[in-house]
């Protein structure tokens, strides 16, 4: 992250780093996306090229564009350690502590009618990952998808859904102690708790597996278990998703002591729409 200065706020993003990062953006534009600016691309290619920001009430612009480039300095593959280190930084200097997105809006991303539905069934997904997953699923194109948790149902549905409209259908096996009473032709619901997911979800099934294989995280315990469950069988390019997992930070900084970083955040998709903007904060990880 960028030094501090001695009054707390940044020092001046150097003009080399910030027209580097410029001139990606416009690469970007230019090759992968016709020609057109998001709104992004727009406001950050209309800053002078001596950039000062201003004061908002939302956030300082300056120190904000600073540690986007530093992260974007860093590559797309990090270290946990490296986000540990970054989100204990923030929760110093602001109560946004982990994400770009103010928590009302983190709240109301799941919807204020009622959640987002799929098939008649509540979700429960926020809008940020319904956009990430999809992108996920284009770009990985999974040959297998295990759920830790089913709710309705309508979550691993949805996952097969998409599959299914990519070309790519994936069988989608999704752990519940109470499996929901719906049906898929992808998707096979099993009755366990994830405290034994080595029993209900054995070695033998994940060798078995097509690969890529995608593991979704969103049964909220025994979260350490189920994640070294699955690591222990997972192959390069295999990718875990941990959901809600802002208070799952100190379980995952130990799951990456024991992985020995074979895991690495994707900053791709955790940073998508901004600093942690998503429910898996710093944990849309792959094995490397």
């Amino acid at each position: 992250m960028t030094k501090q200065m001695s009054d707390g706020k940044s020092p001046f993003l150097n003009s080399e780093a910030f027209e580097e990062l410029r001139a990606s953006v416009r690469h970007r534009a230019r090759n992968d996306q016709c020609g057109i600016l998001t709104y992004f691309d727009k406001w950050l290619l209309d800053q002078p090229a001596s950039w000062k920001g201003t004061k908002s009430d939302e956030w300082d612009d300056r120190q904000w564009i600073e540690e986007f480039a530093c992260r974007a300095a860093q590559g797309r593959f990090v270290r946990f350690a490296e986000r540990a280190t970054e989100s204990a930084a923030a929760v110093q200097r602001t109560a946004e502590a982990t994400s770009d997105i103010p928590d009302r809006i983190m709240m109301m991303s799941q919807g204020t009618r009622g959640p987002v539905r799929w098939r008649g069934l509540p979700l429960f997904k926020c809008a940020f990952d319904l956009a990430l997953y999809t992108h996920l699923l284009d770009e990985m194109r999974p040959g297998s998808i295990f759920e830790i948790g089913s709710g309705s149902g309508a979550s691993a549905l949805w996952l097969a859904d998409m599959c299914n409209s990519l070309g790519t259908p994936c069988p989608v096996v999704s752990l519940d102690r109470r499996p929901p009473i719906v049906a898929h032709p992808n998707v096979t619901f099993i009755a366990g708790d994830s405290a034994a997911v080595a029993e209900c979800i054995p070695a033998s099934m994940l060798t078995a597996a097509r690969r890529p294989m995608l593991v979704v995280e969103d049964a909220h315990e025994s979260v350490g278990e189920v994640l070294r469950h699955f690591a222990t069988h997972m192959q390069s390019g295999d990718r875990i998703v941990v959901e809600d997992s802002a208070a799952k930070q100190d379980v995952l900084c130990d799951f990456a002591a024991w992985a020995s970083d074979m895991f690495l955040v994707d900053t791709f998709y955790t940073d998508f729409f901004g600093h942690n903007a998503t429910s898996a904060v710093n944990s849309f990880l792959v094995r490397s």
